[in-house]
């Protein structure tokens, strides 16, 4: 985070860059009473990894804009009643613009994402909208 000192030497601060970054591990277990199409008498997705990353700048007070992106990578096959599915392991990146609106204790997040990349799921332009509270 950079912190710069506002013109007029009044010691005021402000938070002009921020950045984020994560990674998680998804983990799945088994479904005992799977959808009643796949015939099967339990199924697991696979395991993945999802990372996301962002970086705004504070263009006006409570108001940031930035670009924001993911990846997700599936790092072991689906399975149908134990076995592998091959060629089931998923894939897909996004990156896009963002928002975020504060107001108090109140935060509005905005984002739009263009994915690519993808294997074993579809890929499009998603859009997100979020609204937090800090209690």
């Amino acid at each position: 985070m950079c912190k710069q000192r506002l013109p007029g030497g009044s010691g005021n601060k402000f938070k002009a860059g921020q950045n984020l970054a994560g990674l998680s591990v998804l983990w799945n277990s088994e479904n005992y009473e799977p959808f009643f199409k796949l015939r099967a008498n339990n199924s697991q997705p696979g395991q993945a990894v999802h990372a996301n990353a962002a970086a705004s700048y504070e263009v006006l007070n409570n108001l940031r804009l930035g670009v924001a992106g993911y990846a997700l990578l599936q790092i072991t096959d689906d399975k149908l009643d134990g076995d592998d599915q091959v060629h089931s392991k998923e894939r897909v990146f996004g990156i896009g613009p963002g928002l975020k609106y504060k107001i108090d204790t109140w935060s509005m997040y905005v984002n739009s994402y263009y994915e690519f990349g993808a294997e074993n799921r579809p890929e499009g332009v998603k859009f997100a909208f979020r609204i937090a509270k800090v209690f």
